[in-house]
Parts: C-alpha cells; structure tokens; sequence
C-alpha cells in the first residue's frame, strides 16, 4: 500500500483552493456630454450582476464596472457597454461575449457589479436579472426592474415604478407616485409621501410607517398589511389581503368613514368610531366631522382587521 505523506495531501488541498479564486478587474469610465446639453435619461440592463445608482449635482456619468470571472480568458470576454444618445439618453448594458468553452462555466462564477454616478436630474430605468438594484439621490423619479432580486429605493423624487418575480422592495424618504409589483416578496415603505400609492404583492408582507399619501392601493394574495401614517381629508385608502392580518394605525386630524370586511375574522375599531355591523362580516364606522372625510376599505377573507389611532 502507497502511502502519501499529510504535507503533500496539504499542499494539494491548497493548490486547488487557490486555483478556484475568481479573476477581478476594476473598471472606471467617465462620460460628459458635450456643452449646453444634458443627460435627461440613463437606461441600465444588467444581465450579469448588481445595479448601485447614485445621484450627484455634477452633468457627468462615471461607472465603476467590477468584473468577475474564474480565469483570465473568460474574463477578457465581459464586456459593459456604454451607448450615448444626441438626444439625451445614455444607455449601459452587460454581456459575456461568445468564446470557445473547454469546460462549462460554473454557475455563479461570473458577474459585473454596477456602480453608477449620475446626474440627479436624469430619469433611471434600470433591470437586473439575477441581482440587486439600490437607487439614491435622484430627483426625476425611476422604473426599476429585478427578474430575481431585491429593489431598495431611497431619498428619491418623481414617481417611481417597481416590479420583481423574486425579491423585498424597501422605499425610504420617497416624495411621488409609487407603483409596485411583487410576486413573492416583502414591500417596506418607511416615509413616504405623495399623491399615490399602489402595490400587488402575491406573497410577502407589506410594511409601512409615516406614510402620508392621498390615494392609496394595496393588494396582498398571501401575507400581513401594517400601515401606519396619516390620512388626508378626501383621501381613498384601499387596503385588501386574500389570506393575512390588516392592521392599519392613523393620526385623528381628519373625519374618516370606514368600511372592513373579514369574512373570517374579526374587526376592531377605535372607540370613538359610530360603528354599525352589516352582513357578510361587514363593519362600518364613522368619526369626525366634515365635508371631505378619508374613506377606508379595508378587507380580508382569512385574517383579522384592526385600526387604531395615535
């Protein structure tokens, strides 16, 4: 019988470990525009990794494209490209260009991370597949895209779109229109103001707090809704989870005019609301006096509905 000696079983293990590190290349790119003109639109597909955006007070774009790869070769063969418009937008994408394989490349093993600087006046339309976009800083607003993957939105302007089969959309210091869609995934809002307010989810919680928007829609297949803010006088808040909780917390400063349906469930209501129980597990309830009260509907099939006031 052979026997190997450990150092050498040791050295082996080593080599390997050390021939598995990726390749990784740091790239910057700096684009102006030329004089008297200005970005109005910055386009983003990444197909290979993150999305970062960044908004400055400066006309200019800078990108800082991290490349990774297992090899040499195959990192070569990622490319990003940058497309300017005379028109305005400028438009950035990913790709790894077709090469000759010896073996597959393993899953996960390459990838471009996106770091963008960009003017805070340009709109962002940006879409990952298999990764995160994080926006910040930009005041024309956004329509964001992740196949897989979380959307993370903060200190923006402007209305703003989102959309993800896969994947927790965050909305912080947000001033505009919303409108998110989620397959599967939590939606956290926290401050948030505006005109309008609108998200499906399929499954995942939504959570929101200091949200003070006029016209207000959620819709939830599967999981909780807990809101809490303001209403506006003259304000509609549609609130609806097929099979989860509806708690909703509101300031007393405006007349509202309540209607909650759990078909299986309970509802509860602040003290001070003239309630009256309806059929169908429908309760309505009034406070406050006034021309222009905030009209809930709030709604569960499998849950319990609760409102409070602060």
């Amino acid at each position: 019988m052979r026997v190997i000696p450990l150092a050498a079983i040791l050295l082996s293990a080593l080599a390997g470990t050390a021939a598995a590190e990726p390749v990784v290349e740091r790239d910057v790119v700096e684009l102006s525009p030329v004089k008297g003109e200005h970005i109005a639109k910055l386009a983003i597909d990444n197909r290979l990794g993150d999305v970062r955006i960044e908004g400055h007070d400066r006309e200019s774009i800078s990108i800082i494209a991290v490349k990774r790869a297992p090899d040499h070769e195959t990192l070569e063969r990622l490319k990003v490209s940058l497309v300017p418009d005379p028109s305005g937008p400028v438009s950035i994408s990913t790709a790894l260009l077709a090469g000759q394989e010896a073996r597959p490349i393993p899953a996960g093993s390459v990838r471009i991370d996106l770091i963008i600087m960009a003017p805070r006046s340009a709109l962002i339309d940006a879409k990952v597949w298999k990764g995160r976009i994080a926006i910040k800083g930009v005041d024309a607003g956004a329509e964001l895209t992740a196949v897989d993957g979380d959307i993370d939105v903060e200190q923006v302007s402007g209305s703003v779109s989102t959309e993800s089969n896969h994947g927790s959309h965050s909305f912080a210091q947000v001033f505009g229109a919303i409108d998110a869609h989620a397959t599967e995934g939590d939606l956290d809002l926290d401050v948030v103001r505006g005109e309008r307010l609108a998200a499906v989810v399929h499954q995942g919680h939504v959570i929101g707090r200091k949200v003070r928007v006029r016209d207000i829609s959620i819709r939830v297949t599967r999981g909780d809704i807990d809101l809490s803010g303001e209403a506006m006088a003259g304000g509609h808040y549609s609130i609806a989870s097929y099979w989860g909780n509806v708690q909703v917390r509101l300031g007393k400063k405006v007349p509202m005019h309540i209607r909650a349906q759990a078909r299986a469930g309970l509802v509860t209501l602040p003290g001070r609301f003239r309630r009256q129980n309806l059929d169908g597990g429908v309760v309505t309830g009034d406070a406050g006096a006034g021309r222009s009260p905030a009209d809930l509907d709030l709604r569960t099939r499998v849950g319990i509905i609760t409102v409070s006031e602060f």
